[in-house]
Formats: C-alpha cells, sequence, structure tokens
C-alpha cells in the first residue's frame, strides 16, 4: 500500500501516485494536498509501506510524531524528493 501526497501535475507524482500504481495493481491512498494530521493515521490505518514526499514534508512527520502514538512502523520505502532542505545524514538517522 502506497501513500503520496505530492501533486500529480508533477511527473514524480504521476509516476508513483497514479501511473505505478495503474500499471502494478498497488493500491495508493492519495491525499489532495499536504496534511500531516491526515498523513499520521493514514499510515497506520492503511498500513502504508511506500510513500512518496519532500525531505521537507518527511521532517514535518517526525516533529509532529515525536510525542505522538502513531504507528508508523509499516513505512519501508520512504521515497525522497529535495527542494530546499536537504536529506542530511542526521535526518536519515532520525527517519530510521
Amino acid at each position: 500500500m502506497g501513500l503520496v501526497y505530492v501533486p500529480v501535475f508533477w511527473i514524480t507524482g504521476e509516476n508513483i501516485g497514479l501511473t505505478g500504481p495503474v500499471f502494478t495493481g498497488t493500491p495508493v491512498v492519495r491525499c489532495a494536498r499536504w496534511n500531516p494530521d491526515a498523513v499520521l493515521p493514514a499510515i497506520g490505518l492503511y498500513q502504508v509501506t511506500y510513500m512518496l514526499g519532500s525531505v521537507d514534508t518527511y521532517v514535518d512527520l517526525m516533529e509532529r510524531a515525536a510525542g505522538g502514538s502513531w504507528d508508523l512502523s509499516s513505512v519501508r520505502v520512504p521515497l525522497a524528493m529535495s527542494f530546499v532542505r536537504k536529506l542530511t545524514p542526521e535526518y536519515r538517522r532520525r527517519w530510521q
């Protein structure tokens, strides 16, 4: 099960969020826009195994999830793209 919240008018959003799932038959949760308060519970509810987001959105998720009781254990393949904030070794360690 995938979770994608990047716009489908971006080539990466289209490939990971629409085209790939159609051709592979993989279910995907599509969020219309970035909303960490919707993404965090959706990961546990749908047992999301892969997701696509920017480094900024992953940092936002980590900061919001730090004190909560969110189940993020199903995520095995967090695909990241970097626009402003870079995926540093420190962010990688925190995400693991």
